[in-house]
C-alpha cells in the first residue's frame, strides 16, 4: 500500500467530512481527492513517474496539500520550496534537483525564479483549466510507484555546511504512518499544523490525519507563539 492508496480509501469511507481547512477556505475529502486527481493525470502526461522529483512551492493552504498529494498519484516524490525561506536556499535546491516541472501558485511565479524548468501553477486559471481537461478519477497502476520509490525530499537545515535532501521512499513513509496508530491511543479528529511543509514534522501531521478521516488545519507559524490566539484556535 502506498500512502496516496490508504487516502483514497479514506475518501470512500468520509467523502463528505472536512479534510483540510486553512484560513477559511476548506477541502472536503471528495474535493481534495479530485483537485489531486486533476493535476496528478497532467503531471503523468508530462512524463511525471517513479523516483521523478518535482518541485512545490506554495504558501500555508489548502494548495499546498492538493499539490502534495498530486505528485504522490503521479508517482514522483515532492520536494517543498517554502516560498517563506530565503531565496538563496530555494535557488540551491532548485539547482541541486535540476526538476523538469515545478508547482507553485501563481502569485510566487513573479517571486521567484524557477529557472528552464517547466512551472505549473497550481490554482486560478490553470487549475480550473486541468478540471475541465483531466479526469478527477484515481489514476491507475500504470502511474504506480513501487515501496522503495521515493516519496518526497526534504532538505536539511545545512548549519553544518549545505543543506541535503534526505530522500524518503513510501514503504518507510507508510511504516512511519502506521506507527502512529499503534504508538497513539487515539487518533487526530482534528490536527493543528504549525511548521513548515519543508520542514520534516510535517509529514507526521499531514499523513497521520489524512489516513484516520481526521482535519488538517494549516494554521500561521506565528499562531503557535501567540499564547491567546493559540487557544482560541485550538477551541475552534
Amino acid at each position: 500500500k502506498r500512502i496516496h492508496h490508504w487516502i483514497e480509501h479514506q475518501v470512500s469511507q468520509t467523502p463528505d467530512q472536512l479534510a483540510v481547512v486553512c484560513e477559511g477556505e476548506s477541502l472536503t475529502y471528495q474535493a481534495l481527492n479530485e483537485k489531486a486527481n486533476h493535476i496528478a493525470h497532467y503531471l503523468a502526461k508530462q512524463g511525471v513517474r517513479s523516483d521523478t522529483l518535482v518541485g512545490i512551492c506554495t504558501e500555508r493552504s489548502v494548495d499546498m496539500i492538493v499539490g502534495i498529494l498530486a505528485i504522490l498519484k503521479a508517482g514522483g516524490a515532492y520536494v517543498p520550496l517554502d516560498p517563506g525561506y530565503p531565496r538563496a536556499r530555494l535557488q540551491f535546491i532548485l539547482e541541486d534537483c535540476n526538476f523538469g516541472i515545478v508547482l507553485p501558485q501563481h502569485h510566487l511565479m513573479s517571486e521567484i525564479s524557477f529557472g528552464d524548468c517547466n512551472v505549473l501553477p497550481i490554482d486560478g486559471d490553470i487549475l480550473a483549466m486541468l478540471t475541465k481537461k483531466f479526469s478527477a478519477k484515481n489514476l491507475k497502476s500504470a502511474h504506480e510507484s513501487r515501496g522503495q520509490d521515493l516519496a518526497y525530499a526534504i532538505y536539511t537545515s545545512g548549519s553544518t555546511g549545505a543543506p541535503r535532501a534526505v530522500l524518503v521512499s513510501h514503504e518507510n513513509l507508510v511504516a512511519s504512518t502506521a506507527g502512529r496508530l499503534v504508538a497513539y491511543s487515539q487518533q487526530p479528529t482534528s490536527y493543528i499544523l504549525l511548521s513548515s511543509f519543508a520542514f520534516d514534522s510535517s509529514v507526521a501531521g499531514i499523513f497521520w490525519t489524512l489516513v484516520t478521516g481526521g482535519k488538517l488545519v494549516i494554521a500561521e507559524p506565528t499562531d503557535g507563539l501567540d499564547a491567546g490566539k493559540f487557544e482560541k484556535l485550538m477551541i475552534e
